[in-house]
Formats: C-alpha cells, sequence, structure tokens
C-alpha cells in the first residue's frame, strides 16, 4: 500500500508493519517465555479431551475425493469463481461522500435535498484559479465553459454566466472572486463529482482552461480525479511487488517454481471474485436484508477497493503457507504428492477453518456498522477468508496438485542450488 500516494492507505501499510512485527515478537519472544513459565500446567483444565491426530480423518477424505475427480472440481470452482467476478466487469470506482453516512442521517437528508431540487450540485463545484488574469480572458472563459452541456452555471468576479450568457446585475455579488493577482472561477456541473461522469467533465474544463497562462483546477471532481488517476497509475507496481515477492519467498520455501506461480493465480481468482461479490453488493445495492440499509451510490470507492485487496491477498497467503508447509513435510519424509496432499490437508485443515472462521466473525463485525465503507471493509475481507478457506485451499489446491504431480515440485537445476543455498525451512 505504500506504493500509492493517498495517506489513507501509506496510514494502514505503516499500521500493518507494526501489527505484524509485535505479532512476530510476540510468538518468537513471549509465547515461548510463557509455556516455560507454565511448563505441564498449560494443559490443566482441558475444556475438551484429547484426541490424537489422525491422517484419515475427515479432510484427509475430502481430499481423497476431491483428487479422484480433479478435473471435474477444477471446473466446477472455476466456473463459481469466474462468475463471481464476472459481477465486477462493470465496476466503476468513485470516492466516497456523503452518502457513507446512515441514510437516516440529517446530513444526508440535507444533501440528497439539494440532489433532488436543484440542477447543480451545489455542494461540490468545481473551482477553478486563474492567475493574471484578464477580464476578457475570464468573459471568454465563462462564456465557452457555461455552454457546456453538464455545466449549470459559472460564477466569476464578473458574475453569473449560463448558457454562454452572463447573467445580468450578478457581478455585485462576487466581487471577493477576485483578490491580489489571483480570480476564482466557480463552475456549478449536473453530475456527481466523485465519479466516472465528473471526472470527464472535469477532464474537459482542464482542456479548456489552458486558455489561461497561469491557471489550477480543484474541487470535488478534481480530487477524485487526480486519486482515481493515483491508484491505477501505481497499481501495476504494487502488483509487480505483490506478485514477486510472494513468489520469491514461496520458491525459498518449498524450492518449486510451480507452486508459487500457482499460489498466486489462485489468490488472484479469489480476488476477482471477492471484487465481483463487492460489486454485486455496494454498487448495484444487493443485501440489504442482511447487512442492513446503506446508499448505493452507483459506484464503488477506490481506497477501499485497494485496502480489501490487499488485506485478502495477504490472508489468502498465509493460509496457503499452511497447508504446503504439511503438504511438503510429508513429501519431504517420502510420500508420493497424493498421499502428501491428503495427509496436509488433513493436519492443517482444521487450523486453516477454525482461523478463517475466527477471522471472518471479526470482519464481518464491522458490516454492523452506519457508515459504508466499514460495511464493505468487514464484508470483503470476511467473504474473501471463507472463500479461500474453502474453495480454493479445500478443493482447487488438492486438485491442482493432483493433477500435476510431481511436477509440482519441479525447478530448474540452478534454481535448487539457489534454494539449498538461502532456501528457509519450517
Amino acid at each position: 500500500m505504500n506504493f500509492f500516494p493517498q495517506y489513507f492507505l501509506k496510514s494502514f501499510a505503516f499500521a500493518g508493519l507494526v501489527a505484524v512485527g509485535i505479532a512476530v515478537a510476540a510468538a518468537l519472544i513471549a509465547l515461548p517465555a510463557m509455556f516455560n513459565l507454565l511448563g505441564d500446567g498449560i494443559n490443566k483444565w482441558p475444556l475438551f479431551k484429547h484426541r490424537p491426530q489422525k491422517d484419515d480423518g475427515v479432510w484427509s477424505k475430502l481430499a481423497k475425493y476431491v483428487m479422484k475427480r480433479p478435473v471435474s472440481i477444477i471446473l466446477a470452482s472455476v466456473l463459481a469463481l469466474g462468475s463471481l467476478a464476472a459481477l465486477g466487469m462493470n465496476v466503476k470506482l468513485g470516492q466516497v461522500d456523503d452518502r457513507i453516512l446512515p441514510t437516516n442521517n440529517r446530513v444526508v437528508l440535507a444533501t440528497d435535498q439539494i440532489r433532488e431540487r436543484f440542477d447543480g450540485r451545489e455542494g461540490s463545484p468545481v473551482e477553478i484559479m486563474a492567475r493574471n488574469a484578464t477580464k476578457e480572458e475570464v468573459t471568454a472563459y465563462a462564456v465557452e465553459l457555461s455552454n457546456h452541456d453538464h455545466i449549470v452555471r459559472v460564477q466569476t468576479n464578473l458574475g453569473i454566466f449560463s448558457d454562454g450568457q452572463l447573467v445580468p446585475n450578478t457581478n455585485s455579488y462576487f466581487t471577493a472572486y477576485e483578490k491580489n493577482s489571483w480570480t476564482r472561477i466557480v463552475a456549478i456541473a449536473d453530475v456527481e463529482p466523485r465519479s466516472p461522469d465528473g471526472e470527464a467533465v472535469t477532464a474537459e474544463i482542464r482542456s479548456i482552461s489552458n486558455t489561461f497562462d497561469d491557471v489550477l483546477v480543484g474541487g470535488s471532481a478534481a480530487t477524485y480525479t487526480d486519486a482515481l488517476n493515483a491508484i491505477t497509475s501505481n497499481l501495476p507496481y504494487a502488483a509487480l511487488w505483490i506478485i514477486l515477492s510472494t513468489m520469491l519467498l514461496l520458491f525459498l520455501f518449498t524450492g518449486s517454481l510451480i507452486l508459487p506461480i500457482k499460489a498466486v493465480i489462485l489468490n488472484f481468482m479469489s480476488l476477482f471474485a471477492t471484487m465481483g461479490f463487492l460489486v454485486w453488493v455496494f454498487m448495484n445495492g444487493n443485501l440489504h436484508w442482511l447487512i442492513g440499509d446503506f446508499a448505493s451510490t452507483g459506484t464503488i470507492d477506490s481506497s477501499s477497493l485497494v485496502l480489501v485487496a490487499v488485506i485478502s491477498f495477504g490472508l489468502s497467503m498465509d493460509y496457503e503457507l499452511f497447508l504446503l508447509s504439511r503438504i511438503k513435510e510429508q513429501h519431504d519424509l517420502g510420500l508420493n504428492t497424493t498421499d502428501s496432499v491428503a495427509v496436509g490437508l488433513q493436519r492443517s485443515g482444521r487450523i486453516i477453518t477454525t482461523a478463517a472462521m475466527v477471522l471472518a466473525v471479526s470482519f464481518f463485525a464491522f458490516a454492523t456498522s452506519g457508515v459504508s465503507i466499514m460495511k464493505m471493509l468487514g464484508l470483503g475481507v470476511g467473504f474473501a477468508v471463507l472463500l479461500d478457506a474453502t474453495v480454493i485451499r479445500a478443493l482447487l489446491v488438492p486438485a491442482l496438485m493432483r493433477l500435476f504431480g510431481d511436477a509440482n515440485w519441479y525447478a530448474p537445476k540452478w534454481m535448487k542450488w539457489i534454494q539449498k543455498k538461502v532456501g528457509l525451512d519450517h
């Protein structure tokens, strides 16, 4: 998230680093010390009777069932994930406004009245600041701008312009629009500023603002446009960093070239399915009966979508490591790939499912919030975690490993040599 210039995302990046650092320190320092102090007393007063670990339990049987019919399981899973991902094909990115608040909030009610009863988006105009502009330049600019299809009126130090005409006797209201060497020009549009329509209007205003030698364009629509450009322009670098670092760490851990590639592809499949689900819920306005009332604006907040994607990808890779560590452990002991997967899933399936349920319940609690972006964060990450723990880890991973067989562990000799020298082990 540090690849994005928005402080909202950067703050989560730094907070995440601190949280992970504290968790690692607690696991490696505090927890062993606590175990040493408690000794055998750690098992005192058990809530449940201890049962010996079995390698032929429910998860092992599920893995064997999946691996007997890998092609059909893969096709069904990909079809389900693809159907969810297809829901996001018409995604329209936007930014939050007053409608993130509960629909009965007085601020929302007041702003809705403005939207419904007045032509323009009065509270979110496009602000143009021109330096050393002459009256002739301001007049020509205001005439051209007020003729735009989506501009209701233009307010300048010379008065109000509408449909290319100066409204008589309006100049006295806006004398404060000129100060020192700067002239303020306000354009009231009839489209939502934080939306693709607002982005298009901003782009056109900026294109005709070149008539001034020194000009700045601001306002909600311009803020949305620049924020969206910042995300889309930096997204490839962030994605490349995630992919390469993830594949490198998984290779150093497994010694395989195939397993890291497969893990990244599966994670992105889960991620795209989650994004499609969020578009269906929050952009199209579904599941009100489940998560409570919220305003559907026809767009989905871009920063929140990035946040959900990054958190979900990290948690998904965590479960991949849980599962692969057990599978690799059995393979290193001499079991073939099929048996390694069955035993590995049996030994990790319960902890993966339990962890997923705990995280999902925690994140779903956010969906009870009256603020829509909190709903989106909670529902999105919770859904992604459950989807990954079930469809991805329990079905697709065993099926694909069965199809690839011994090729799962393939890597060129020079890569194997590197992994033996600097590889990671559990």
